[in-house]
Formats: structure tokens, C-alpha cells, sequence
């Protein structure tokens, strides 16, 4: 990232782990920029654990994501990712 060390006094990231091609220089990156005592926050999704609402979260995840995401967009392609790399994903 185009910033010197310890620049932030936070960094956050949303939905960006699972899509980088290194997991670590990822973190090592965004920790670098972060001051001493910072947060760092990051919002992901990740594999189901075997639960009674795995059903449920499956047909969301499979199906009404894509449904939506499909009428909302106009391209229903486009979001047939989203489980494929939650479901991969750490």
C-alpha cells in the first residue's frame, strides 16, 4: 500500500481476505501501516460449522444470494463466488 509505516490508527477491511493472493503478506502489509496500540478489524465470512441452521445458511448462501444479487445487478454470474470462496476460505 502507497503509505509509509505506522500511518494509521486503524485499518480495516471488509470481504478482502478471501480474495487476496497471500493471506499473510496481506496482514503483514496492513499491519505495517498501522500505528502502535491500532486496530486492525476485518469482516469476513468463512466455512459453515455443522449446526442446525447449516440448511439454512446453505439455501441462502447457494441460492437467495444469488437470486438477489441477480435481480439487483442484472447479473446473477456475478455473485457465484461468494460461496465458493466463503466455503474455501480458512
Amino acid at each position: 500500500m502507497p503509505f509509509p509505516d505506522k500511518s494509521f490508527d486503524a485499518v480495516v477491511s471488509g470481504f478482502l481476505m478471501r480474495k487476496v493472493g497471500s493471506l499473510t503478506s496481506a496482514l503483514v502489509e496492513q499491519y505495517r501501516i498501522l500505528k502502535p496500540g491500532g486496530r486492525m478489524v476485518i469482516l469476513e465470512t468463512t466455512r459453515l460449522r455443522a449446526g442446525s441452521f447449516t440448511p439454512l445458511v446453505r439455501v441462502h448462501m447457494h441460492l437467495v444470494i444469488l437470486l438477489i444479487g441477480g435481480l439487483v445487478s442484472g447479473d446473477r454470474e456475478a455473485y457465484r463466488y461468494l460461496p465458493a470462496s466463503s466455503e474455501s476460505f480458512l
